[in-house]
């Protein structure tokens, strides 16, 4: 069985520095663990590091009319 949970996260400051780009955040302490231009290549930075379940979302470029949403099973 799926939990949905609510991930807080400042997307727009996320955004200020790396907008169009990939992150991945550390499940447990929404820290950044790796930036990069494709999912695939956070993917492997955040498991090289020892994160294994990251959360991983791309950054728009404009938050005008767009509400990330970040889902994590638990």
């Amino acid at each position: 069985m799926s939990t949905i949970c609510e991930v807080k996260v400042d997307f727009l400051k996320l955004a200020k520095e790396f907008a169009g780009r990939w992150v991945a955040l550390h499940p447990d302490t929404r820290e950044l663990v790796a930036v990069g231009q494709s999912a695939k290549e956070v993917l492997d930075s955040a498991l090289e590091k020892g994160v294994e379940e990251p959360v991983i979302t791309r950054i728009a470029d404009d938050y005008g009319s767009y509400i990330p949403c970040a889902l994590a099973s638990i």
